[in-house]
């Protein structure tokens, strides 16, 4: 008898254990940064008729150019929050016959909006770890690429050249990196999803639209 139990035991532990091996091991291949010195890494997951992949980056003056606000002005990413002082002393300076909360998003410096997202931040109720979600930030819908060879983007093979591709289906939402990015606007993580492609295709995507917006 104990000797039945010890091989059922085997035979359902064995299986449970290679599996737990093997997607440790796929987690930290997908996790893994395109190289050393690479600002980004990815996390793939596939659901049902299709994948998403998880793009985590630190901040630059190319990442920051990747988001907008949610209707593209500053007032789109403050709503009800009191606008910094030195903002409002350029806006006056700059445009003193229009509303400060009305100005084009990328009318702003990089020093600018990395002030005011910092604000919005700071302003946040919510924890990190209750919701990461940067407020009334999105990924621009059009984003300028370039692709200096052949390459596979989220379903369509594209020649070589510059694209203004239409994104806006494919990009979730905007998070946090980690708690103290939502401090210091240090890092994000952009959710690509599209249906009907596998995790690879997906990771594979991810990887072209790196390289093609010049994020090393």
């Amino acid at each position: 008898m104990k000797n039945k139990l010890w091989n059922v035991h085997k035979a359902l532990t064995r299986p449970l254990l290679f599996f737990f091996f093997f997607a440790l091991f796929s987690f930290q291949l997908l996790a893994s940064p395109v190289n050393n010195n690479s600002t980004a890494c990815f996390l793939a997951l596939e659901y049902i008729g299709g994948a998403s992949v998880e793009i985590e980056m630190n901040m630059s003056s190319k990442v920051l150019n990747l988001l907008t606000t949610a209707d593209g002005t500053v007032g789109g990413l403050l709503q009800n929050i009191q606008p910094t002082e030195e903002y409002l002393q350029w806006a006056a300076d700059a445009y003193p016959e229009q509303d400060p909360t009305t100005l084009d998003w990328d009318l702003l410096s990089d020093d600018m909006k990395m002030d005011l997202l910092r604000l919005v931040g700071s302003k946040k109720e919510t924890s990190f770890f209750g919701d990461r979600n940067v407020p009334n930030v999105k990924v621009r819908d059009f984003i300028h690429v370039k692709f200096r060879r052949e390459t596979d983007f989220l379903g369509k093979r594209y020649p070589p050249g510059e694209y203004d591709i239409d994104t806006s289906d494919y990009f979730l939402k905007v998070e946090y990196k980690t708690p103290d990015s939502a401090v210091r606007f240090s890092g994000i993580e952009l959710k690509l999803r599209s249906r009907g492609l596998n995790s690879g295709a997906m990771i594979e995507s991810a990887w072209n639209f790196q390289r093609a917006v010049g994020i090393p």
